[in-house]
C-alpha cells in the first residue's frame, strides 16, 4: 500500500473492532495471512475482514489460526490437480471445491481459463446455504475447507450476515481511527500521561 492508504485501512481495521468482539490487531494479524490470496482471488478487502471477523467473534480461534483457515479456503477454491483443468476421459472438473459446487447449481469458473470472483461464490452459497440439506453443506465445508478447517467454513456460512455486516461497516469507515485518537487523546489518560511527559 501507499502510505496514504494506509490509513484508510486502519480506519476499517478500526471500526470493525469496535462493532465485532475482536480487535484490530488480531484482524490485523489474521489479515496479513490471507490477504494476498484474498486479493487475487478478486475477494475484496471490506469483504476479507468482515469474513475474519465474523469468524474469530463466533469462534474466539486465534488470528493466525483464522487468516491460515481462510489461506486454506481461497487456495483449495483454485486447486487443480498438477497439469490437468478438465478430465479428458469425462470432461469433469478437477476441482473438489467445483465439483461440488457445480453438483449443486454453483459455477466456480466463468469459462475453461477464468474464475468467477470467490467472493461472489462465497456470496451466492450463503446466499443458498439455508436451502442445502446437512448433508450437502457437510460436502461443500470439507470441499472448500477440508476437515481440519471445516469449522471456519461452516461458522462463515451460518453467520454470513454478520459478515455482510462487518464488511459495509469497513467499506464505510473514514476517519474512525482519527477520531478515535482525538477521543483518547481528550481522556483523564491521555492529560495525565501529556503531564508525566
Amino acid at each position: 500500500l501507499e502510505a496514504e492508504e494506509v490509513i484508510g485501512v486502519v480506519d476499517k481495521l478500526v471500526t470493525v473492532d469496535m462493532e465485532c468482539a475482536t480487535s484490530a490487531g488480531d484482524l490485523a494479524t489474521a489479515l496479513a495471512r490471507c490477504s494476498n490470496i484474498a486479493r487475487t482471488s478478486g475477494v475484496e478487502l471490506d469483504q476479507a475482514l468482515g469474513m475474519i471477523a465474523t469468524t474469530a467473534e463466533v469462534t474466539q480461534m486465534s488470528a493466525e489460526t483464522i487468516g491460515n483457515a481462510f489461506k486454506t479456503i481461497f487456495s483449495r477454491m483454485q486447486n487443480i490437480k498438477v497439469g490437468n483443468l478438465i478430465d479428458p476421459e469425462t470432461n469433469e472438473d478437477l476441482n473438489d471445491v467445483e465439483t461440488t459446487l457445480g453438483g449443486m447449481g454453483i459455477k466456480l469458473r466463468e469459462n475453461n481459463n477464468t474464475w468467477r470472483n470467490f467472493g461472489d461464490v462465497l456470496d451466492e452459497v450463503a446466499g443458498k446455504w439455508n436451502i442445502f440439506s446437512e448433508t450437502q453443506k457437510s460436502a461443500l465445508s470439507t470441499a472448500f475447507a477440508g476437515t481440519r478447517q471445516k469449522e471456519i467454513f461452516l461458522t462463515l456460512m451460518e453467520n454470513y450476515d454478520s459478515a455482510t455486516q462487518y464488511a459495509q461497516s469497513a467499506s464505510d469507515a473514514f476517519g474512525t481511527a482519527n477520531e478515535k485518537y482525538e477521543i483518547y487523546m481528550d481522556s483523564v489518560q491521555a492529560k495525565q500521561n501529556q503531564l508525566t511527559a
